[in-house]
């Protein structure tokens, strides 16, 4: 009888779903359209290349060298294995999804454990600089430096992530330099990329397109508008809801719905920090796909993604709860992002070195505890 009653809600939504694309057929051919566009000219563009460098790095042994390099600091800082440094850069620069898909390859090579696998999960996906700065900063705020904080932020609460998953879980049982997989020729590695690269955009499109009418079809029903007037109950904005609402099943629809409130920084930076930190629901069923392939833990994941959210929105709102709004992200004095970055090279410069003195210090007292035991 339980499992009956478990099998119900599925059925249920699915026939509600089939009912609304009965009702509504234009409305969902007019977003699969769109959600295609969106996939042919920024989605696969952006994606494609670095799912394909992600094989490439793997297969002709410079993931092995930067291993070897990361070992110890990550087992420090993150308490996973050297390995994990590739899909954390490479999620750091490629987007949503190429950080989870370069783990979940790299755990069906044998290239990490499971245990290095599930806590990399918690804070390797993110979003990449040419989003968050183009969409962002430039498309959203019209102004490039903005989209560096963002992205700054971004990073940081990742990290952050990281390390509290540290201190709080500890070091996985493996974290010495794992056995990654043999390197082979350049042409091999390369063939065997690019279609396997293909055929996960091929699926990302596919989970961008359905979620697309998902949240097409609510709208045009009446959903959104019975979230709004709830929110309204609350004390909240039905505007702002709905903008966040939609950010939060769909991180391109969400940043794009912010762009009326964009002069309104107070909710518009928060929200478009919580937004790209969270990712939307749409992006967590791409990453879904990899994930359950490999059945790593995938609750994990998306708790961490919530709460990548919402520290993203706690680090912007602390300095505009400060009333340094103007000081901190006007950025007077700065015609353009490449004087704005030289500006504060020094600032960045200082920090970096006193982040790398902090690691040698640690890697120090780890030592010298070993030479006493």
């Amino acid at each position: 009888m339980k499992t009956k009653l478990q099998k119900l809600p599925p059925v249920i939504l699915c026939a509600i779903f089939a009912v609304f694309l009965i009702k509504s057929p234009e409305q969902a051919a007019l977003c699969v359209v769109q959600s295609l566009k969106l996939c042919a000219y920024k989605l696969i563009p952006s994606l494609f290349p670095f799912f394909v460098l992600s094989s490439l790095l793997r297969g002709t042994g410079i993931a092995r060298i930067l291993s070897r390099l990361m070992n110890k600091p990550f087992q420090l800082l993150f308490g996973v294995s050297g390995s994990g440094a590739l899909p954390l850069i490479l999620g750091f620069t490629g987007g949503y999804p190429v950080g989870v898909k370069t783990v979940c390859d790299m755990h069906a090579h044998g290239e990490i454990s499971k245990k290095d696998a599930s806590r990399l999960l918690l804070f390797c996906g993110n979003t990449g600089p040419a989003f968050i700065i183009g969409a962002a900063g430039a498309g959203l705020f019209a102004s490039s430096r903005l989209g560096l904080i963002l992205y700054a932020v971004h990073i940081a609460a990742a990290l952050v992530i990281g390390i509290v998953c540290r201190m709080a879980l500890g070091k996985t049982e493996y974290t010495a330099h794992t056995a990654l997989t043999p390197t082979q020729s350049f042409a091999k590695t390369f063939t065997e990329a690019v279609p396997d690269s293909a055929l996960s955009c091929i699926n990302i499109t596919a989970y961008v397109v359905l979620f697309s009418v998902f949240a097409g079809l609510l709208q045009s029903f009446g959903f959104t508008d019975i979230l709004c007037a709830a929110a309204l109950r609350f004390g909240l904005d039905p505007v702002h809801t709905r903008a966040v609402f939609t950010g939060f099943l769909e991180l391109g629809s969400g940043i794009e719905a912010l762009s009326p409130f964009a002069a309104n920084l107070s909710f518009s930076l928060p929200a478009c920090a919580f937004i790209l930190g969270w990712g939307g629901i749409s992006v967590h069923a791409q990453a879904l796909a990899f994930i359950t392939r490999e059945n790593l833990p995938a609750w994990g994941y998306v708790l961490s993604k919530l709460f990548h959210g919402i520290l993203s929105a706690v680090l912007v709102l602390i300095p505009l709860r400060c009333g340094g709004i103007e000081a901190v992200f006007a950025f007077s004095g700065h015609a353009t992002a490449k004087a704005f970055i030289f500006d504060y090279l020094g600032l960045f410069f200082s920090v970096a070195c006193a982040l790398a003195a902090l690691m040698l210090h640690i890697i120090r007292r780890v030592k010298q505890r070993k030479c006493q035991r």
